[in-house]
């Protein structure tokens, strides 16, 4: 049952969601399955513990659900469908409940559908002071306003009052905005990938909506002008004056508009921008990232939920590391190291605590706190048996290091079909860091320089900047 869809789907609902399920299976509106009710009450209790309980099989909740019937049926699946129906359901009625405007769309397309003329235009006007006293003016903005004016303009046809062009023309503006806001959107993030001119591709729209951006009647939209600065960071990286642009909006008054999703992606692609700049040696942008993640945590935004991902604090640390802000990557650990998901928060505060040890070049501490790591992935036990091989590294443990190396690259081959291409970037960390080691030890003839080519020419490669950096110090 643990690996169910049906216990995958109720692992992922908080309390909140639970209340809310249960008034929904209890609704013979959207349930006409009255076991399904039993199922969910017999499943939560598990719900805590990730239903890894022994006792909770098939055939216990099967002869729980129905107690008259001996052999097992195909009545329990239905019933687990139901139930992830159900689930669905909850989903789309959380959805509809943040898309207010949405929900008043449908409403007025059905009252004029219906003929109720005289009612829609007593909810259109209320539905337009409602849509504009909201602060949000995000992608989702412009298509809602863009479907509220679709409806109005039926209702204009249908009442025979379609006299003057201006009423379509604001619609078409509306529409523009949308289209415009989009276009950028998806235009950025198909450029951010490696790939930077997809076959048959012609930029040539965006170009010229990057030149509309800054016509009178879009300089108000901020998330055209955002964009439109994004595009241009990505298709000329090399003019740092877009980025510096970029910023200045990114960081005013006029990003209150923008909503959660947007304000996130735009973050990821400055902080692409940022780490493309650093791998290129321009080193003042790692400050740069470094207040990008700041604003993004003191905002909030990197909340999915109730939780914070633990490679977004973990990345933030590293940062501060780096920055050589070790006072301020304690406190960053202990800030919001509880705001990471129960599940990960033990093994994040630690890994953290040794990555800032580990900086700080207190290997001995380093390696306390990855000795109290319960690994529970293969990725995450890759990187800190590659924090464990740097300890013994610049400790010069040689008889731990080399046995590490050993063991290490059996447990990477072990896992290669789990992690094919980051289990080879450790691997060949693990083969020239040994051959670095031997260099070091004076047991290898190989000479630093040659080393640093081979590095610079291997990819995928793991801590390549750090194999580097040592590779300089011989």
């Amino acid at each position: 049952m643990q690996n169910s869809r049906l216990c995958k789907l109720l692992t992922k609902l908080d309390s909140k969601d639970i209340k809310e399920l249960n008034k929904i299976v209890r609704s013979p509106y959207f349930n006409n399955n009255p076991k399904c009710i039993e199922l969910l009450a017999l499943l939560l209790p598990f719900q805590k513990d990730g239903f890894i309980a022994p006792s909770l099989t098939q055939d216990y909740v099967f002869h729980q659900l129905f107690p008259n019937k001996k052999k097992v049926t195909r009545t329990l699946n239905t019933t687990m469908s139901d139930l992830i129906e159900l689930i669905n359901e909850l989903r789309i009625q959380q959805k509809l409940k943040q898309k207010q405007m949405m929900r008043q769309h449908f409403l007025l397309e059905s009252l004029l559908e219906s003929g109720e003329r005289k009612y829609f235009k007593t909810v259109y006007d209320k539905t337009m002071i409602r849509f504009n006293n909201r602060k949000f003016k995000n992608s989702d903005a412009f298509l809602e306003k863009y479907l509220l004016g679709m409806n109005y303009l039926a209702y204009l046809v249908q009442e025979n009052l379609f006299h003057s062009g201006q009423y379509l023309a604001d619609v078409i503006h509306d529409l523009d905005l949308f289209y415009m806001g989009q276009k950028l959107h998806l235009t950025c993030g198909l450029y951010s990938l490696k790939k930077l001119k997809p076959e048959g591709y012609d930029p040539v729209l965006v170009s010229n909506i990057c030149q509309l951006a800054k016509k009178e009647q879009y300089s108000e939209s901020s998330l055209i002008q955002l964009y439109s600065r994004a595009f241009l960071m990505i298709s000329e990286p090399e003019v740092e004056q877009h980025f510096e642009e970029f910023l200045e909006l990114f960081w005013g008054p006029s990003t209150d508009s923008l909503g959660k999703r947007e304000l996130e992606d735009l973050f990821k692609i400055a902080n692409n921008y940022c780490i493309n700049k650093i791998l290129m040696g321009v080193q003042k942008y790692t400050q740069k990232m470094f207040d990008l993640y700041e604003i993004m945590f003191a905002s909030k935004l990197m909340f999915t939920g109730k939780y914070i991902h633990q490679l977004h604090l973990k990345n933030m640390i590293i940062l501060s590391c780096k920055l050589k802000k070790i006072d301020r990557a304690f406190e960053l650990n202990e800030t919001y190291s509880k705001d990471i998901h129960p599940q990960y928060r033990a093994n994040s505060y630690l890994t953290n605590l040794a990555i800032i040890h580990l900086h700080n070049k207190d290997y001995q501490s380093a390696m306390t706190y990855l000795s109290e790591i319960k690994e529970t992935d293969a990725f995450h036990a890759m990187q800190n048996r590659s924090m464990l091989m740097k300890c013994y590294y610049e400790l010069s443990e040689s008889k731990a290091f080399y046995a590490l190396c050993t063991s290490y690259r059996a447990f990477i081959r072990n896992n290669r079909k789990k992690e094919p291409q980051r289990g080879l970037a450790f691997e060949n960390f693990t083969k020239l860091c040994r051959q670095l080691y031997r260099i070091k030890e004076g047991f290898s003839k190989k000479a630093p320089g040659e080393l640093e080519v081979r590095i610079k020419g291997t990819s995928p490669i793991a801590e390549g900047r750090w194999l580097l950096e040592k590779c300089g110090e011989l």
